[in-house]
């Protein structure tokens, strides 16, 4: 992959001069198709991208997304930060706010209609997502229309990044829901902003976890999961028990909604893993249990403010060990030290929760096989 970005990279910028005569409107060539030949054929056919007019002064703009294949986002990251520096040209890997004009030439362009007696309902959701119901269409307007309608603004006016991470339940509606207040569309990026700061400040903890004493006085909570026994599983599906100072975090990894570390810790924290092959026992461990286990990774990412354990479980077949890390590469080489040297099985693994790490991870030893991990672009 890495030669694959290069040449992406290196055929980009032998072809600057003719993409910008192209928008400067001195020649006429086909760019959609050399863009699927170079980035979707050359790098990964599930890649989106747009040109768009810089933000930082003059020039041109392009952003490349996985839209909904959010597990690719950790490879659009690498691109855009293998981006070269070329002059007049910006790169990212988000589609940026625009402002309400902007939006509504996005929303004429893609799907059509006016976006002037558009309104919104922000409100507080499950797992400290943002619920958006959209309400105002012009009469005879029809459903599909006005969903796809709500859906370009509001992506438009948030961004790509703020709509992924931080949108939970979106609608389209006739009235204004009993309890709610709407408001202009117009503002929709300033009243998700202020709404984001107020569960920040509200519903997590002011301090990473790690300084936070989770041993004497924290509140932990043992959730009961429907799981099947199976021979091996995707992510926690074995699950049966799980014993957690976060239950609305775990819900929301058992739960149809996307996951983003940032809904639950404002000190840029990571919430992953350990998945420990347990079909064998620890009889040829160091460690009697998970428990100790647990101890063990806390003596010494604790005091090296690397993470600290905030839960664990039991399933099936996998034991589980929940952590909330401060610099995951840094924490992992701790954590691979203390469970090389207790011996636990070769089937371990770190993982993550994050959708757009949802196809990382990381193996304890040289031998260890990958984990079992979804088909992420099937779609039936």
């Amino acid at each position: 992959m890495e030669d694959a970005i290069s040449r992406w990279w290196t055929s980009f910028t032998s072809q600057v001069p003719r993409i910008n005569a192209l928008f400067a409107g001195e020649e006429d060539w086909d760019l959609p198709g050399w863009m699927d030949t170079h980035l979707q054929q050359g790098v990964n056919a599930e890649l989106m991208w747009e040109f768009g007019p810089a933000c930082e002064g003059d020039g041109h703009r392009l952003v490349i997304t996985p839209e909904v294949r959010r597990d690719l986002r950790p490879l659009v990251r690498e691109i855009i930060r293998r981006a070269p520096a070329i002059p007049g040209w910006e790169f990212y890997e988000y589609r940026l706010p625009e402002t309400f004009e902007q939006a509504a030439d996005t929303v004429e362009a893609r799907v059509g209609g006016d976006l002037s007696s558009l309104q919104v309902t922000a409100t507080a959701g499950d797992f400290n997502c943002i619920d958006l119901r959209v309400l105002g269409f012009p009469p005879g307007t029809d459903p599909e229309q006005a969903s796809n309608m709500a859906f370009v603004a509001s992506e438009a006016l948030l961004g790509e990044e703020i709509f992924d991470h931080w949108i939970g339940l979106f609608d389209t509606v006739d009235s204004v829901p009993e309890g709610q207040t709407a408001f202009p569309i117009a503002e929709l990026r300033d009243r998700v902003t202020a709404l984001i700061k107020t569960i920040q400040t509200e519903k997590m903890p002011d301090r990473p976890w790690y300084q936070i004493d989770t041993a004497e006085g924290a509140p932990w909570s043992v959730l009961e999961l429907d799981s099947e026994p199976v021979d091996d599983c995707y992510g926690q599906e074995d699950i049966l028990i799980a014993v957690t100072l976060c239950p609305e975090l775990v819900e929301n990894t058992h739960s149809n909604f996307s996951f983003f570390s940032g809904r639950f810790s404002r000190c840029g924290e990571t919430f992953c893993y350990l998945k420990i092959d347990g079909s064998d026992g620890l009889d040829d461990s160091k460690f009697g249990d998970r428990t100790e286990i647990e101890d063990a990774l806390n003596s010494v990412l604790r005091p090296a403010k690397l993470g600290t354990n905030i839960g664990g479980g039991t399933g099936h077949r996998y034991s589980y060990i929940e952590l909330a890390l401060t610099d995951v590469d840094a924490a992992w080489q701790k954590i691979q030290q203390v469970l090389r040297e207790g011996q636990v099985p070769v089937r371990t693994w770190l993982q993550f929760h994050d959708d757009e790490l949802a196809g990382q991870w990381r193996g304890l030893y040289d031998q260890t096989p990958a984990p079992l991990l979804p088909d992420f672009g099937k779609t039936d």
